[in-house]
């Protein structure tokens, strides 16, 4: 569950609300939804981008590295798989549970890009002496 979901939720969800509430908090809710939904399509073409670009450069990737660059390819071809166009899951949910989650970027491969970029930015501070 991302930041922003977990943030409305907290916000405008859980049975304690009343109908009053409820009635009230549903344009914040259809704001966080709207927003998130933003995000989604933002990272989802960001990530189009760079299966292009590992792609047509895979020979360059460390072979240490492959297998979580694939992970990433494989979260992406399952996005675009498994979920309809309103982002709506396409498959029984006891499938679906098996197969586990969905992610647009998975977190291994985040880790993985944090991870090499501070590995190069202490490389270039021992190389410029800093």
């Amino acid at each position: 569950m991302s930041k922003l979901e977990t943030a409305g939720l907290q916000e405008y969800g859980g049975e304690n609300w009343n109908k009053y509430a409820r009635d009230h908090t549903e344009k914040g809710i259809d704001a966080t939804i709207s927003v998130e939904n933003l995000y989604f399509e933002l990272t989802r073409a960001n990530v189009k981008r760079m299966i292009k670009i590992l792609s047509a450069n895979y020979a360059l990737i460390d072979d240490n590295d492959a297998e979580i660059f694939e992970e990433l390819i494989i979260h992406f071809l399952r996005s675009e798989t498994e979920y309809d166009a309103n982002r709506h899951v396409r498959l029984p949910l006891e499938v679906y549970t098996k197969l586990g989650d969905v992610f647009s970027l998975p977190p291994r491969f985040t880790e993985l890009v944090n991870r090499r970029c501070q590995e190069k930015k202490a490389s270039l501070a021992r190389l410029l002496g800093a």
